[in-house]
């Protein structure tokens, strides 16, 4: 396994869901210039299939910045991929993050999904991703509130299907990232006075990852 932490920065998705912020496309691709320029590894870009506006801002970052991975995330929902891999198709180096949640409360009430058929769309997902791009990311959202043993089977078979990155929660860093295998990422915890410690102790288990974004941790709190 690489000896490098690469820094994974979410200012542009996750963090713009702080309260008070909204982003137009120049103004992300600012922030993505700016981004690029302090050497970050990969830049997730936005969320294509949310709005026409997320739609322009990552298509004009991934043809306009050069240097980091641009990621586009999408939930395991054809569509989602589709228009994902539409967005940041002229990246020199383009992901398609993909995710769906694994929680019971969560599969039960919002996606209305067993888990055998949140399996079956991890598979599917994750390979349409592969076949647009070699460079996958795989999230299990919620994954704090789930069964470990069922985050685990998912990330497996994520793994299985072509994902080359897992990204998952702090606690279940130790048990859900098999070394050498997966690139894994360290997600910061939600309690900002735990930020800094959940990532220095997921650096030392040894994840490939670690988050950033101002704002995201803003959200976070």
């Amino acid at each position: 396994m690489t000896e490098h932490v690469r820094i994974f920065d979410s200012t542009l998705r996750d963090g713009e869901q702080a309260p008070g912020i909204a982003l137009n496309p120049n103004q992300k691709v600012v922030i993505a210039t700016q981004l690029a320029r302090l050497g970050v590894d990969i830049i997730e870009a936005g969320f294509p299939v949310s709005s026409p506006g997320d739609f322009e801002a990552v298509s004009r970052i991934a043809k306009e910045i050069e240097g980091p991975t641009i990621a586009a995330l999408a939930r395991t929902e054809p569509g989602d991929i589709d228009r994902a891999w539409e967005a940041i198709r002229f990246s020199s180096d383009p992901r398609i993050h993909v995710f769906i949640a694994t929680s019971p409360i969560h599969m039960e009430h919002k996606l209305r999904m067993s888990p055998e058929d949140v399996m079956t769309a991890v598979k599917e997902g994750v390979e349409r991703a592969r076949g647009y791009t070699g460079n996958v990311e795989y999230s299990p959202e919620d994954a704090t509130r789930s069964d470990p043993d069922f985050v685990m089977a998912v990330c497996q078979a994520a793994v299985a299907a072509g994902a080359t990155t897992i990204n998952i929660k702090t606690s279940e860093v130790i048990t859900a990232i098999q070394r050498g295998t997966v690139d894994g990422a360290v997600f910061p915890a939600h309690d900002l006075r735990l930020l800094k410690l959940s990532e220095v102790v997921g650096t030392v288990i040894g994840p490939d990852y670690l988050f950033s974004g101002p704002m995201m941790h803003l959200f976070k709190c």
